[in-house]
């Protein structure tokens, strides 16, 4: 028994150097990284492939290599607040940013809201916006397969930044690139997104 014990305690001691590193390394910069360097070597290779052949990767390749130059230059420029509000609802961002006030109306002074309310606050918002967010993923699936999914593109667009309180600007701006990048797939990639089964 007490053989086993020690050897187990030398494995541990062994595996503790290799424990330590996977710690320190963080997993997502690591995954990012290898998705973007993936990326670049197949847009770079796709060039010995046919004219026809070779589009389909470039085109997915050069918008992940774009989404990651996206990504590095907000992390750069440390504007990671303002995209996180395009694209998340200001409820989430209100529950997330700083702590909760609130007026106790017996004395009239205002009480700090408890960490404990806050991650309960935060975690509902974020119930909220899940069953949201699913619900209107699926109405577009959906309505995408039965009138296609060119059309139900802006609707989708409009009623979820609609739903994070985004300004109409944004709102109008997001719809037009959306509806660029869908006419992208209808004609470049030759997918026929403007009909459904009815």
């Amino acid at each position: 028994m007490s053989h086993e014990r020690r050897s187990e305690g030398e494995e541990t001691g062994r595996l503790e150097p290799l424990v330590e590193f996977v710690r320190l390394v963080d997993g997502g910069r690591v995954l990012f990284w290898t998705i973007l360097l993936a990326a670049g070597y197949m847009f770079i290779t796709a060039n010995s492939f046919s004219a026809d052949a070779r589009l389909f990767p470039r085109l997915t390749s050069g918008i992940v290599l774009l989404a990651g130059v996206a990504h590095i230059c907000v992390e750069r420029f440390d504007v990671a607040a303002t995209v996180a509000r395009v694209v998340s609802p200001d409820t989430r961002a209100n529950v997330r940013d700083a702590q909760t006030t609130t007026a106790d109306t017996s004395t009239g002074e205002e009480t700090t809201a408890s960490p404990a309310s806050d991650r309960e606050n935060a975690a509902t918002a974020d119930l909220d916006t899940m069953l949201v967010l699913a619900a209107l993923i699926t109405s577009y699936i959906i309505a995408g397969y039965l009138v296609g999914l060119f059309w139900i593109t802006p609707l989708f667009v409009i009623a979820y930044m609609l739903y994070a309180g985004q300004s109409y600007l944004r709102t109008l701006l997001l719809t037009a690139l959306m509806i660029g990048v869908a006419y992208g797939f209808f004609g470049i990639m030759n997918l026929d997104i403007m009909t459904g089964v009815l």
